[in-house]
């Protein structure tokens, strides 16, 4: 038996590992770099694949909405205007008409408006030169003055499939392109 204090030979120590040389660790670095790069750049064009897919997808929605979108609010703008003729007092709706004539020509002229509207007229007109004829082939809140060198023709119901196709043409885009 030996004693614990007799001193022994000990394992030899392990083997240092050769050092590794410097170039071979820069080309591994160099490698390891290329090889991330590399891979970088396969995501990047995947995700700018995919982002343009999304992009096409968006506005191709965006085009499917646009014509529907802009016919219901043409069509919302033409009830309101058509709410408006029902509801307005004939002489605020006609004045504009009438005060545009005065001011254009105080010539002698004959004016035609449904007979509903005769009473809103003549008080527009006042003491000017311009005969007032009942007509009721006239739609209430239209009118027709003819005058020697003027003539003017308004009835906003007859406008309003107008009005409607300029809303919905303004709201829709590249409508000026396709024209």
């Amino acid at each position: 038996m030996t004693s614990p204090w007799t001193p022994r030979v000990v394992n030899e120590a392990p083997a240092v590992a050769a050092a590794i040389p410097a170039e071979a660790l820069a080309s591994a670095a160099d490698e390891a770099r290329a090889r991330a790069r590399a891979e970088g750049l396969e995501e990047t064009a995947a995700l700018r694949a995919q982002l343009v897919e999304v992009i096409d997808q968006l506005t191709a929605a965006r085009a499917a909405l646009a014509p529907p979108t802009a016919e219901v609010i043409a069509e919302v703008c033409g009830c309101v205007i058509e709410s408006w003729l029902a509801a307005t007092d004939r002489a605020a709706l006609l004045a504009p008409l009438v005060n545009a004539w005065l001011a254009a020509s105080a010539q002698p002229a004959t004016l035609q408006v449904h007979p509903d509207d005769v009473a809103a007229i003549t008080a527009l007109i006042g003491e000017a030169p311009i005969t007032i004829v009942a007509d009721p082939a006239l739609a209430v809140g239209a009118l027709a003055i003819r005058g020697a060198a003027l003539e003017l023709a308004h009835d906003w119901r007859a406008r309003l499939p107008e009005l409607r196709a300029a809303i919905a043409a303004a709201l829709t885009p590249d409508a000026g392109a396709s024209a």
